[in-house]
Order: structure tokens, then sequence, then C-alpha cells
């Protein structure tokens, strides 16, 4: 069980897996906001869910290694101050 898709991984590939071995133990996966895996309409909606979970992992990754160059570029320190 898991609050959310997005929870479980911010990996489409990972998400599938894990969901996969799930099911292999004859376990039930349930999202508490999103249902139980299993039926055709909660597939799709798992894996549009993973999918956007991933998008929204490589989309920050992407933000924040765009906000570093500038602050490099403009001669700012990123790292972490003590």
């Amino acid at each position: 069980m898991t609050y959310k898709v997005s929870r479980l991984s911010c990996s489409l590939s990972d998400s599938l897996k894990l969901v996969e071995e799930i099911h292999k133990e004859k376990v039930r996966f349930i999202s508490i906001k999103e249902g139980e895996y299993g039926t055709p309409h909660v597939n799709l909606q798992f894996n549009i869910l993973a999918s956007v979970a991933q998008y929204q992992r490589e989309k920050i990754s992407e933000n924040v290694q765009f906000g570093m160059s500038q602050r490099a570029r403009a001669g700012k320190w990123n790292g972490v101050k003590y």
C-alpha cells in the first residue's frame, strides 16, 4: 500500500517492476489516492501517474542544473553554507 503512485518511485520502469513483483507474490497493490492496481482503468491511471512522476523528477533535475549554471555564470556559490 502506498499513499500515491508517485510516492512508490520516480521511475516508470521501477514502478512497473515493483508492482509486477508484488503481484507475483499474490499481494494486492493499493494506492490510497488512486485505488487498487489490477483493473484496466486503474492500470492505465497507474501508468499515467508513474509517467508523470518520472517527468516531474526529470524536470526538477533539469531546473536545478539550469539554476546552478546560472549561479556559476554570475559568480555565485553553488554549495551548502554552514
